[in-house]
């Protein structure tokens, strides 16, 4: 069992000296003002009782209520949460239990004197953390007879957990007791006792400590070893990524246009060529071509062994006209479903395919975000060795995982031992993989951690509710308003803030590849060099992937950089490996305009040699009085910089 001091949730970042908005009165609470909140910190599971501080409280129709934060989007499947009661304690205290939510994130917690007819102020900053979060560490299972529960917590006071999983439709349960609170801990599941046929239900996790009992539900899919040579892949939990045929998968690459009268000639075998003798070398391996189901089945079969022979993936689009999926479906329409279907046995045997990509554009409002859950049955039933993939354009990426309570009436049997499709699952899963469409032009657009002390808005904000989930960064080349190396620094901010490893840029048209994208916008020049920064990433994060992608349990270095403009993050490399460093440091200049000299906040490492990876490979002297590390370097104006750290040796 391994057994590590929790890394806390990003917005547990919030210092506790946070400091509560500043609340004009309303109209219908003239005389009342709220000032403060106590704790900050409210656990997603509910039951936090809040103090409130103000002025002109009175009467005994006080409630309360939690609003999302603004600049980012909702943590709750509704648009804020239900009105709880408070009591009024006097004239300047009262209190209430915070609600539950769905997920955590930052948000505004306000206070009503006339039972939610107007309210004081703006509200007071407080954010949401959960107090247990649980995934299963692989899904599916495939063959392996054993598999990992994975346990993070955060409950001051308390030591020591109690949990138990159920697989309510095959009668299995485990438990652990004295589990290691306030840890990251990997918890064994022995699957002997399991028959090889197919299992997909979900397995309840019950968490219990003092009187407290909290529950989860999280999504279990086990199959047997696929009986053709087409290969697997596997949502890792653990890492945050995808396994393919077992190893780690780390992807980099574009949505491509397939199908389009100026791109490739309307051309598969011209974009296989692309593919194969200019993005392949330089590190680009995965691609969702838009429109290659459009294309003869033959065709489509073709451009696939082509771009398999040099290791290429493709997450293929099964966007049909008659099953629109981000929209409502439906998924009980045999007829309609067939081409959805047929387009999944087409190619789902084929060594080159990563997944499906089942919806762009993916969030819709609550029915048809939660009726979508409905299609991961049908595409499971299809192919269960692949992933669901789609496109976020909200940053709500929890709502689309195991995370997120079905909104819709769940009409799930615990006891069946595969899920039947048509049916509303509990959980309202249906990406393995969400891909965040992250287009803004400027770094700045890019910086927030997703919570108050750093930013509510940013990069940040995709992992909120979603710590264990691979999520693709999915930056838009076409509208970057800096310099190409600053485009760089945007995918390295999506490292830093949300550990978005896997990329995919959006969009590459010959084009765009070409120049200019758009007239006036860009040169040819410009165009050129946006492209190849996707491939100089690739070659960096391939060559720091034992320190990006290690496993649930390994204890990194918490570091925070100074000024504010400057992000940081620093991960381990067990071993040291083939790096030879003991922590790799990334570091990004989000001000595109001023240099700044490099200073840290670093509990971890006490200084030692700091040699850049890259641009020009120069060692920068550190000093340190214990805590606070000062790297003797300058960032310019957008850059980044990536260190390998020694703490055994001085530069030379």
């Amino acid at each position: 069992m391994v057994e590590m001091v929790a890394r806390v949730l990003v917005l547990l970042a919030l210092s506790a000296g946070a400091s509560a908005a500043t609340v004009a009165p309303s109209a219908g609470a003239s005389a009342a003002t709220v000032t403060s909140a106590s704790p900050k910190v409210l656990a997603v599971e509910g039951g936090t009782e809040v103090v409130v501080t103000g002025t002109g409280f009175a009467g005994d129709a006080a409630v309360c209520r939690v609003d999302p934060a603004p600049g980012g989007s909702t943590h709750l499947i509704n648009a804020t949460t239900p009105l709880v009661n408070a009591s009024v304690a006097s004239a300047t205290t009262l209190s209430c239990v915070a609600p539950a939510v769905s997920a955590p994130a930052p948000g505004l917690l306000k206070v009503s004197l006339d039972g939610g007819e107007t309210w004081v102020g703006a509200g007071v900053e407080i954010a949401y953390a959960e107090q247990v979060s649980v995934a299963l560490d692989r899904r599916p299972y495939v063959g392996e007879a054993s598999g990992h529960l994975l346990v993070r917590s955060s409950i001051p006071g308390v030591d020591a957990l109690n949990v138990t999983a159920e697989l309510p439709c095959v009668g299995a349960s485990w438990r652990w007791d004295d589990v290691k609170a306030n840890a990251d801990v990997v918890l064994d599941l022995d699957f002997s006792a399991l028959s090889a046929e197919p299992i997909h239900n979900d397995m309840i996790v019950t968490l219990s400590f003092g009187e407290t009992v909290i529950t989860k539900r999280r999504r279990f899919h086990r199959v047997p070893v696929p009986p053709t040579a087409g290969g697997y892949v596997q949502v890792d939990h653990a890492r945050a990524g995808l396994l393919v045929d077992g190893d780690p998968w780390i992807g980099q690459g574009w949505y491509v246009a397939a199908t389009s009268n100026v791109s490739w000639n309307d051309s598969l075998e011209r974009l296989a060529d692309v593919i194969v003798y200019e993005n392949a070398p330089k590190g680009i391996n995965q691609g969702m071509p838009y429109g290659l189901s459009a294309h003869p089945p033959k065709a489509q079969l073709a451009f696939l062994d082509a771009v398999h022979r040099v290791g290429f993936k493709v997450i293929y689009p099964i966007l049909s006209g008659n099953v629109s999926i981000n929209h409502g479906g439906p998924f009980d329409d045999s007829d309609k479903l067939e081409a959805l279907r047929a387009s999944v046995e087409l190619v789902r045997e084929h060594p080159a395919l990563l997944g499906y990509y089942v919806c762009d554009d993916c969030c819709s409002n609550n029915h048809d975000v939660s009726l979508q859950a409905q299609v991961y049955a049908v595409m499971k039933d299809v192919d269960p060795y692949h992933p669901t993939i789609g496109a976020s354009d909200c940053g709500n990426t929890w709502m689309f995982t195991d995370q997120a309570p079905s909104w819709l009436k769940s009409e799930q049997d615990d006891g069946d031992r595969v899920l039947p499709v048509a049916t509303q699952p509990a959980l309202q899963l249906s990406l393995d993989v969400v891909m965040q469409e992250n287009y803004g032009g400027t770094l700045a657009a890019h910086a927030g951690t997703g919570a108050w002390a750093g930013g509510v808005g940013g990069d940040g904000w995709f992992r909120n509710g979603a710590a264990f989930e691979p999520v693709y960064n999915c930056p838009g080349a076409f509208a970057w308003k800096g310099t190409p190396d600053a485009h760089l620094a945007s995918m390295w901010l999506g490292v830093i803030d949300a550990g978005m490893y896997s990329d995919l840029n959006f969009i590459y048209t010959e084009a765009e590849y070409d120049g200019p994208v758009y007239p006036g916008e860009s040169t040819a020049s410009d165009a050129w060099q946006l492209a190849e920064q996707q491939a100089v990433f690739a070659e960096h994060v391939a060559y720091l992937r034992p320190a990006l992608a290690t496993p649930f349990g390994t204890e990194h270095p918490a570091v925070r950089a100074f000024p504010a403009e400057i992000r940081a993050r620093a991960w381990a490399v067990p071993d040291r490996g083939a790096l030879n460093c003991s922590t790799i440091l990334a570091v990004v200049n989000t001000n595109e305009t001023r240099a700044h000299d490099v200073s840290l906040d670093f509990d971890g490492w006490a200084g030692g040699s700091a040699t850049r990876l890259y641009n020009s490979r120069a060692c920068a002297p550190s000093s340190s009085d214990g805590h606070a590390v000062s790297l003797g370097d300058t960032l310019a104006p957008g850059a980044w910089h990536l260190y390998c750290l020694k703490d055994d040796e001085a530069c030379a």
